[in-house]
Formats: C-alpha cells, structure tokens, sequence
C-alpha cells in the first residue's frame, strides 16, 4: 500500500477524519501532539490548494462557455458583413460602384469566409487588421446598407468589437490554464501532497508508541487502509488494462 496513490479528496477525506470526529480520542495521547498538528497544517494546505485548483477550473469552464457563444457571434457578424456587402455589389449601379463595394468587403475580410474557421487568437489579430482597413470610403460604403433597420456600420462595429473580446477572453483562459500567479501549478499541487504524506507518516509512526489497543488502531487507520486498497486496485487494473494484448484483429494488417 502507498499513501502516493492516494487522489486529493481520499487525502482530505482521510485526515478529515482523524481531525474531527477521533480528535478527541487522539489528544489524550500526548506523544501524538506534535504530528496532530503537522496533520492538521498539511490538511489545511492541501484542502486550500484544492480550492483553488477548483476555483481556476471553474473560470476556465465559465470563460470557455463565454467564448463558445462569441465565437458564434462573431462568425455570425462576419457573414452578415460578408453577404450584405456581396447584395450591395449586386445591387449597385455601375460595375465601377461594384467593385469599389467588393474591394472594401476584401479589405475588411481578406480570408472571405474561411475567416469563421480561423483560432480566436487568429480571429482577434484579423479584426485588429481590419479596424485599420475599416477607412473612411468602407464606412460609408456600410453606412448606405440597412437591414431590418440596422446600418451595416454598425454591424463591423459590433464584430470588431466582438472579436477584440474574443481575444482577451482566450488569452486570460490561456494564462490561467498555464503555471500563472493567478492558477495552481503541478509543482505546488505535487508538494501539497507530499507535505500530507509526510505529517501521516509521521503521524503513523507515533501512533505505534501510544497505548491504543491493536483493535483501537484499526479503527482509527480503516479508513486510510480502505482508501489505500482502492487506489491500489484502481492502478493495478489500469496497469493491467495496459499492457493487454491486442487481439489479432487489431494487431494484424488487414488484407485490403
């Protein structure tokens, strides 16, 4: 059995335990003290560690949603932009009128609309290059176009400005996920870990010098004992699902 193969919330559950309803019981053992209370500041260090871990997942569940649904937004501004401009040109006088019309349209959208398949860092940068296209003769262009009584230039607008949030949403998301200040690295969970296996194994040390009958100790280790058997069958069986063989149908080259 190893404390190591324990998960997060078995080790929370398991000091838990020994802090709460059989702390009593343990104070009266006054060798057991010093390691009560490094069990108990590992147990608090883990469990805050756990928070936030939980805390950052959250945020990136909840900027992921966000991002899905701008995402959606900003695909759908491009192609009223895309086709609305398109009408125009159709629509215009002359051939000249037309053509001014499409070459603003490519201005604003160069990758036409392979540009709603593009990442959200790609389509953040693209908007960016397009504010700077979105000129004087464009806006006009958009201005003359209504539908259902809203100006086309106000649509760009609404996409631009869609896209720049697009931007800053994925690169906090980014930054989050990443070994940020403001997320728990692997390296600070691995050491709030082995903090919590130190103090129990301490603690487990100690507990063989109180004057706790043998029954006594298998009750207040159960848990732990219990937890750990799970654990270990848990990673034999995904060792052995892994070192399986594959069946000859899938470890030979089927005839074609």
């Amino acid at each position: 059995m190893a404390l190591k193969d324990l998960n997060v919330p078995a080790m929370l559950s398991i000091s838990d335990q020994w802090l709460g309803h059989d702390l009593a019981m343990l104070q009266t053992e006054e060798i057991l003290a010093p390691v009560i209370k490094l069990v108990d500041d590992a147990h608090k260090t883990l469990r805050t560690t756990q928070q936030r871990v939980g805390t950052t997942e959250q945020r990136i569940i909840d900027l992921t949603a966000k991002l899905t649904v701008a995402d959606a937004n900003h695909d759908r501004q491009l192609r009223a932009i895309f086709w609305m401009l398109a009408a125009a040109a159709e629509l215009a006088e002359s051939p000249d009128k037309a053509e001014a019309i499409l070459a603003a349209r490519d201005r604003l959208i160069p990758a036409g609309l392979s540009a709603t398949q593009r990442t959200y860092r790609e389509q953040a940068g693209n908007a960016q290059l397009a504010r700077e296209q979105n000129t004087a003769e464009v806006q006009q262009f958009c201005q003359q176009i209504v539908v259902m009584g809203t100006p086309l230039v106000d649509v760009v607008e609404q996409w631009l400005a869609t896209a720049a949030q697009i931007g800053d949403m994925n690169a906090e998301r980014n930054k989050i996920a990443g070994d940020s200040d403001d997320g728990v690295s692997a390296g600070e969970v691995h050491r709030s870990r082995l903090k919590w296996i130190q103090a129990v194994n301490a603690f487990l040390t100690l507990l063989d010098f109180t004057s706790f009958d043998t029954d006594t100790r298998r009750r207040l280790l159960a848990d732990l004992r219990n937890a750990e058997f799970q654990a270990a069958r848990a990673r034999q069986s995904g060792k052995n699902a892994a070192q399986q063989p594959l069946t000859p149908q899938e470890d030979q080259p089927q005839p074609v």
